[in-house]
């Protein structure tokens, strides 16, 4: 085949694997942080969950990019580059990429159901420490897998440098770094969401005590109007 159709048929290749990745990351970590921000703030809204919906379809997007871009690139190794498939990036990535697949299965099936079905309720007062879990795990999950898919995708650097097991030791260290920051995130938040919740009971303990000695001193008065 001509060299010229060649270069430029991995050019268009490339572009789309760019472009999936692109909103795969941007898509992620927006809709990561923004479930976290509404998470402890403030009621969920009709328009949160729109938004929701739409950076989930952008990710969802993103993702089939990238599974149509990664298997063209496998179809055009085969035929024109096939000492590239033995760079041991490409396999890592390919499982990365179904690790994401996964997680986004479990999204769609768990988490954005669980914030749809607490509508007008701050989230954090609504679910079980179950869902927190599931939430905080899930989101962290997508949080790191995109962008290490796409630092495998851009840096050119990494290609025969590191062998399957090293790439996936990375990635699992990095995971797991962020696994530990994000619950350790959420026992900070829950303990402080706790703290407010002893304070709004102690404050409505306060005021029903202050009610009840206003009722007392009322009988009483009444009481010695009687007599």
């Amino acid at each position: 085949m001509d060299p010229f159709i060649v270069s430029n048929l991995k050019a268009l290749i490339m572009f789309g694997h760019l472009s999936g990745l692109a909103f795969g990351v941007g898509g992620a970590w927006i809709l990561d942080l923004y479930i976290l921000r509404k998470m402890y703030r403030s009621p969920i809204t009709q328009e949160n969950i729109q938004i929701i919906k739409f950076v989930s379809q952008i990710v969802s997007l993103g993702l089939v990019m990238l599974w149509l871009s990664g298997l063209s690139f496998l179809l055009f190794y085969s035929f024109f580059q096939p000492e590239l498939l033995s760079n041991q990036k490409i396999w890592a990535k390919l499982l990365i990429v179904i690790a994401l697949t996964i997680n986004g299965y479990y999204l769609h099936k768990f988490v954005i159901p669980i914030i749809f079905s607490n509508q007008n309720k701050i989230l954090i007062r609504a679910v079980s420490l179950k869902q927190v879990n599931t939430i905080t795990f899930i989101g962290c999950i997508s949080f790191v897998t995109w962008p290490f898919a796409m630092l495998l995708g851009v840096f050119k650097s990494l290609n025969f440098a590191f062998s399957f097991s090293q790439i996936l030791s990375f990635y699992a260290a990095a995971l797991l770094l962020s696994l530990g920051a994000a619950f350790t995130l959420k026992a900070f938040l829950l303990e402080k969401e706790m703290d407010l919740k002893i304070k709004r009971l102690n404050q409505n303990l306060s005021d029903s005590n202050k009610k009840l000695a206003q009722q007392q001193r009322d009988i009483e008065a009444l009481t010695k109007v009687l007599r």
